[in-house]
């Protein structure tokens, strides 16, 4: 496991990627979080615009969920 500070932008996770790609982890066995005191904390309000789709979001508030930010598929 690895902990940084900060919120895991697009920037971070392409870097987090790569040092677990490295390591000979592929991606689909890596959880980017980033965690936050509260869903109504004015960090997360602040930071919400730079989560990386992908990663997903823990508040202490509420410890056993977990938002994603997924894509969903697109229509064929």
């Amino acid at each position: 496991m690895v902990h940084s500070d900060g919120p895991i932008t697009e920037l971070r996770k392409r870097a987090l990627l790569k040092i677990a790609a490295d390591a000979g982890i592929p991606a689909a066995r890596v959880l980017l979080v980033t965690a936050f005191e509260d869903r109504s904390s004015s960090a997360f309000k602040k930071r919400i615009s730079e989560l990386a789709i992908g990663s997903q979001v823990w508040f202490r508030s509420e410890s056993d969920v977990l938002l994603a930010f997924d894509h969903f598929p697109k229509p064929a």
